[in-house]
């Protein structure tokens, strides 16, 4: 008779398929662990050298519990214990449409804690887009009180980008300068 441990009822995967499923587990971990480095190193000074290659695409699995789900056509339905609680933000909007951007820059206001240019003396915002060249107009309009402009710094892809790509930013730091400076 058969009983509760009989190991021919258990599933098995094939050999190459828990190799593969090792691998991704593996660099899921690696690219937590660098994100952890990352966030501890950039409390400091963010100006180091990112590489996007640090991250992988399932943002909910690399951050876990540091993760907010975001939908950009409610840009404002985010935790009220993020309002006004950023002083650097990072975005990369998902598309190239002025509704796009417009969205985006309503949810970085709601989270920024001020509206202002970090002049380097006062508490203001420090701000970085990597979106598209196209869209630097909106740029401008939407973000030009906290002092956007261009950077000489170009964001790549690992696996290419197919429109031209831009970083604009309200500072200068050792990485980038303004364009056209």
């Amino acid at each position: 008779m058969d009983g509760p441990d009989d190991s021919d009822d258990v599933p098995q995967l094939p050999a190459d398929t828990l190799r593969l499923l090792d691998e991704f587990a593996t660099e899921k971990n690696t690219a937590a662990q660098k994100f952890k480095d990352l966030k501890l190193q950039s409390e400091g000074d963010f100006a180091g050298r990112l590489s996007m290659e640090v991250f992988s695409e399932d943002w909910g699995q690399v951050l876990g519990r540091n993760f907010v789900y975001y939908d950009l056509e409610h840009p404002l339905q985010l935790p009220a214990e993020l309002k006004n609680k950023f002083d650097c933000i990072i975005c990369d909007p998902p598309f190239l449409s002025d509704d796009c951007q417009t969205k985006t820059a309503l949810t970085v206001r709601y989270l920024a804690k001020s509206w202002a240019a970090d002049d380097g003396t006062s508490d203001g915002l420090r701000f970085i887009s990597c979106t598209g060249e196209r869209v630097g107009e909106i740029i401008a309009r939407l973000y030009g009180k906290i002092g956007v402009k261009t950077t000489t710094f170009e964001p790549a892809h690992s696996k290419g980008l197919s429109n031209e790509f831009r970083c604009y930013a309200n500072f200068e730091c050792a990485a980038w300068t303004w364009r056209g400076a």
